[in-house]
């Protein structure tokens, strides 16, 4: 048995639940017909649904949102740390006084 949410979330996505039991889908939720638990599981999440009279009859793919690969922590070098360290432990490094 599946559920899905017929209200979809910010990025277009359906939040959706497998379960053994049988049960009614709580409020703003739809249970999927057994004919129909295929092709929901091939477009979830990004899925639109074609609900009549509170009952699934349709799904088809929805939008998926371009991806945006997230930000890259910086990585540093063990040479990296131990220059860090060495300018915090002894401070900016002075230039040496000419002696003319």
């Amino acid at each position: 048995m599946i559920i899905v949410e017929t209200q979809a979330l910010e990025n277009g996505a359906h939040r959706n639940q497998i379960t053994g039991a049988s049960f009614k889908a709580p409020e703003g939720w739809i249970l999927v017909p057994e004919e129909l638990e295929v092709d929901v599981m091939l477009y979830l999440p990004f899925i639109v649904l074609e609900i009549e009279d509170g009952v699934l009859i349709g799904v088809s793919q929805g939008e998926i949102p371009p991806y945006e690969p997230p930000e890259l922590p910086v990585i540093l070098t063990p040479q990296d740390m131990w220059a860090a360290f060495m300018e915090g432990y002894l401070g900016e490094e002075e230039e040496p006084e000419n002696e003319d």
